[in-house]
């Protein structure tokens, strides 16, 4: 069944890609839903069919890489890498001819053959930096290799545990535990939180935590649906906080805050060996006020 899940998955980003938005009529339930919608998005098939369909419109060269698919029970994770060039402006920003590049994480839940239900996280806010519509925190790209091929080979032990106990670790600050759940040859692929720096290594992840809990003092970080095949684990979080501290280029809002998030945690010997961390920082700018909220489609 988890094969099955995954070919009807990607059939999603090839509706996408491509542009026949009928391919998703034996895809995804008529009544889909979609989170987050657009504002103004109802939900249902044929409003998705609108928004994938149309996406290669706004950039005719679009592609959509899927890097990773992972599947459990009625749940699928795909991780993508999204490039093109916009034909014009995109989400009130003007690329002025300039390439995009960004990264997804979404989860799909399958029900009878068919995705009825689908959430989706993405980078944007790096490509609006990269053209300079606003000033964010620093993330490096490939910014480690992977761990070395032999890490392949090592048993996954208990991935569910070591995920379960990061983020125990992540709501206490335990800097120190942190530590002992991170295997020597962690390499880490994106942020812990949105809003805040990407450390690369084992070593600066505690030094992430403490920049966000500066932040956020407050933030309960809450695992919304956890799922695990093989040596892999994806997590969807919600983190709730409220913005008292720095975060880099922005200054404290005193604003409450609320932000979904996708993980996928890579164990090797009940070790955590690799990172995927994508937020929504638009969301998180636009609650903070750093953006305007887009206004709601008639």
């Amino acid at each position: 069944m988890s094969e099955q899940n995954k070919a009807l998955v990607r059939k999603i980003y090839q509706a996408t890609e491509t542009g026949d938005a009928a391919i998703l009529d034996a895809v995804v339930t008529q009544d889909v839903i979609e989170h987050p919608l657009n504002p103004g998005q109802p939900p249902g098939r044929e409003a998705l069919k609108q928004i994938f369909g149309g996406f290669s419109v706004l950039v005719p060269d679009l592609r959509i890489t899927v890097e990773d698919v992972i599947a459990d029970g009625d749940k699928a994770a795909v991780r993508s890498t999204v490039t093109g060039t916009p034909a014009g402006p995109y989400l009130g920003a003007d690329p002025a001819g300039r390439p995009m590049r960004f990264e997804a994480i979404d989860i799909w839940r399958i029900q009878d053959g068919l995705v009825a239900e689908g959430w989706h996280v993405e980078d944007f806010v790096a490509t609006l930096a990269a053209w300079g519509a606003v000033t964010f925190a620093s993330r490096p790209r490939d910014a480690a290799p992977p761990p070395s091929a032999g890490a392949a080979m090592d048993p996954p032990g208990d991935p569910l545990g070591a995920v379960r106990r990061w983020y125990q670790a992540l709501r206490s600050t335990q800097t120190g535990a942190i530590g002992t759940l991170l295997d020597d040859r962690f390499v880490n692929h994106g942020p812990i939180g949105a809003g805040v720096p990407m450390s690369s290594g084992r070593d600066g992840l505690g030094g992430d935590v403490i920049s966000l809990h500066r932040a956020f003092p407050d933030i309960d970080v809450i695992v919304a649906d956890m799922f695990a095949e093989h040596d892999k684990v994806v997590t969807r979080i919600i983190a709730r906080g409220t913005h008292l501290g720095p975060l880099p280029h922005i200054p404290p809002t005193g604003r409450r805050t609320a932000v979904m998030g996708h993980e996928i945690w890579r164990v090797a010997n009940g070790r955590i060996l690799e990172h995927w961390g994508r937020f929504e920082d638009l969301d998180l700018l636009q609650q903070l006020a750093v953006l305007p909220t887009p206004p709601v489609l008639a």
